[in-house]
């Protein structure tokens, strides 16, 4: 007969012992944003209304141009990591397969991404009516983990109250 208990345990103890591995063998993320650059960890957009308008920022959040890297559970970048751990100095399949199938490449924060975006949001703004919006960025952060707050300043939509067509009637 099988013992549940010992196999559940065994699975468990397993799992904790590679998400150890995993967090320990690649926590120094510092290392690698030195030789490229500072790592985007997060973008944050609010927006600052003159008047109610009804508008929804998640439009404006489809225009940021650079997105960081996707977190499991919302705290750990899994594949991030991976992609860290499998680019060490020897090069097997292991770390190969590490690299580009489990993966992903580390975004890092590149300031021509940074003003797309913000042509891209006015942009968007002028189709909603905002023509005399205003769009400031501030980069904050530790050294190679950067955040982008993007804050957007809208001011008062233009609006066509009526319209009227005449047509000549050629009766």
């Amino acid at each position: 007969m099988i013992n549940f208990s010992s196999v559940l345990g065994n699975i468990v103890k397993g799992y904790t012992a590679l998400i150890l591995l995993l967090g320990f063998s690649a926590c120094n993320i510092a290392k690698h944003a030195s030789n490229n650059g500072a790592f985007l960890y997060e973008n944050q957009l609010s927006v600052h209304e003159k008047k109610q308008s009804r508008f929804y920022s998640g439009d404006l959040e489809s225009q940021i141009k650079q997105q960081p890297n996707k977190k499991i559970l919302g705290v750990y970048r899994l594949s991030m990591r991976l992609f860290l751990l499998g680019s060490g100095e020897k090069d097997n399949g292991i770390k190969r397969f590490m690299r580009y199938n489990l993966g992903d490449p580390p975004i890092i924060l590149d300031s021509s991404f940074i003003y797309a975006s913000i042509k891209g949001m006015k942009a968007y703004l002028k189709t909603q009516g905002f023509y005399q919006s205003e769009i400031k960025f501030e980069v904050t952060g530790k050294n190679h983990r950067k955040k982008v707050h993007y804050t957007v300043f809208l001011g008062m939509p233009y609006t066509i109250y009526s319209s009227q067509i005449h047509v000549a009637d050629q009766k």
